[in-house]
């Protein structure tokens, strides 16, 4: 039987909702530890804030709600005692706290993320730290099924849960019938990645030109990709600049959305859980929308997010490796795991933009629920599909014929071979990019229309384990690059609240330096 471990703060519900409130939550809870029974899933409980549940674990008690520091020792004491197959964080951020880690591209003006509120390191074994370079190496199956932070009515936390306790599988074929939109200076990279993903892009809505009012057909279908504009604190994603028309609003798609949507946004703060109150914002984000109508799963960024016009990179690569394992019959944690060790595995190193991407996506859901069913995952998986770029450890078959304990240590071990060898980007004020990258960062910044660009530089750190490696790849002429410079600033000079940016990034090596350019969603 696999084990699914609930973590949630005790106090923290108490103070939002009340006994009677709470009442109503641990029933539904107790709901659904019987459905998962049925399921072969045992599930358990803990109070993180409870001397007896974590003294039970072995670890400490959370004193303080809102400090990240006890969370993450006292969730890693639940892991390490239970060693769970799911993890589930049971509450929005005012309930278990986010892991703020430094934004690698902070700089004010441009990207004013100073921190990316992430849930990265509660899927890692590496302990409490405000640096993403530290959570290069998950291991672990992690989602949050978030209630709606600031809000004091249960009702809408206990029917999600209820909806997690009762979730239906579905073929392959259901999932691969996919609603798409996206922004339309985005097309090409959206098209890419569907036909990757979905084996077609035939689907594909663009915005400006469509939308927001869709086809109840279209909406009814239970994937759904968007890579779109977005904003903080807004519950509406954007067609195209400079205009940024409304592309997709959920509140008004709502009576169309079907119980088992999954939902990938590459859109900026997609998946923000901000308090409805704060800001200019008065509901809650497009996610919640989502969650109300019976989504099982919403995967999106909680803050600033940033993918390439064209290729692999960034949202647009962790997104489509989400949908593919999906469709695979992967659960929707799973599928966040592989997802985050294939944006890892796939880049020579960790650049800034990299690193942000993996603190900033996570999962809105339960992380336990397989949409799609496994045994008949492969009838109707076209086999056009690329795949994610992997070296994956299994074949299809074998995959199929091996259990979930060998997949999860076949993941543990992948995650800590990526710590042990992965390369990242750390900043360093010390030094200027040299005079001919600095040219072909304004170069490239001035083809993108970027005024005043920032110019950043990263020294890159290699761990202690790529020593053998470096050797190699001196006799290879395969030198990694020693240094990452960034150029941030904003497409265009637009400076209103909703604007564009984009950060070209350049590795120079021996035989010359890469560019690439990343746009914000």
């Amino acid at each position: 039987m696999s084990l699914k471990a609930i973590v949630t703060n005790r106090a923290a519900l108490d103070v939002k909702y009340g006994p009677e409130g709470v009442a109503q939550i641990l029933a539904a809870v107790d709901a659904m530890a019987q459905k998962d029974a049925a399921r072969g899933v045992e599930t358990r409980l803990l109070a993180l804030d409870s001397p007896a549940d974590m003294e039970s674990v072995g670890g400490e008690a959370v004193v303080d709600t809102q400090d990240s520091r006890q969370t993450k020792n006292a969730v890693d004491a639940v892991w390490s005692h239970l060693t769970p197959d799911y993890l589930l964080l049971l509450g929005s951020p005012d309930v278990v706290p986010h892991q703020d880690l430094e934004n690698p591209l902070y700089s004010p003006g441009r990207d004013d993320d100073e921190l990316a509120p992430s849930d990265l390191p509660y899927a890692c074994d590496a302990p409490y730290s405000v640096r993403v370079q530290d959570f290069t190496g998950p291991t672990r199956v992690v989602g949050r099924l978030p209630d709606r932070n600031g809000s004091n009515e249960p009702a809408h936390f206990v029917e999600r849960i209820l909806t997690a306790a009762n979730h239906r599988q579905s073929p392959a074929a259901t999932y691969l019938d996919y609603f798409a939109v996206c922004a339309r200076e985005w097309q090409l990279v959206t098209t890419q990645s569907l036909e990757n993903t979905f084996g077609s892009a035939r689907n594909l809505r663009t915005s400006p030109e469509e939308g927001p009012v869709w086809p109840p057909d279209e909406l009814a279908r239970l994937s759904h990709y968007i890579n779109c504009h977005g904003d903080t604190h807004d519950w509406h994603f954007y067609g195209n600049r400079p205009a940024f028309p409304v592309a997709h609003d959920a509140a008004l798609a709502a009576e169309s959305l079907r119980e088992g949507t999954v939902v990938a946004a590459e859109c900026c703060y997609g998946a923000e859980l901000y308090a409805p109150g704060d800001g200019a914002g008065a509901r809650p984000g497009i996610w919640d929308a989502y969650l109300t109508n019976k989504a099982y799963g919403f995967f999106g960024s909680s803050c600033l997010a940033y993918g390439p016009a064209i290729g692999v990179a960034g949202a647009s690569q962790i997104c489509r490796s989400f949908f593919f394992y999906i469709v695979e019959g992967a659960s929707l944690g799973r599928a966040v795991l592989q997802a985050r060790q294939d944006l890892i595995a796939a880049a020579p190193i960790l650049d800034p933009i990299d690193l942000k991407t993996l603190a900033q996506f996570h999962l809105l859901g339960d992380p336990s629920i397989h949409p799609v069913d496994a045994g008949r995952a492969d009838e109707a998986v076209p086999a056009v599909r690329a795949g994610p770029l992997r070296l994956r450890p299994l074949d299809a078959a074998r995959r199929a014929a091996a259990g979930r304990s060998f997949r999860r240590q076949n993941l543990e071990r992948m995650g800590a071979a990526l710590a042990a060898v992965t390369s990242v980007a750390a900043r360093t004020a010390a030094k200027k990019p040299p005079p001919r990258v600095r040219e072909l960062l304004a170069q490239a910044a001035r083809a993108a229309r970027v005024t005043e660009p920032r110019f950043l530089t990263f020294r890159v750190d290699r761990p202690r384990a790529a020593g053998a490696m470096r050797t190699a790849r001196r006799r290879s002429r395969a030198e990694p690059p020693r240094q990452v410079h960034v150029a941030i600033g904003v497409r265009g000079g637009k400076r209103s609240r909703r604007r564009q940016l984009v950060a070209v990034v350049a590795l120079p090596d021996r035989d010359g330096v890469i560019v690439r350019r990343m746009f914000s969603r």
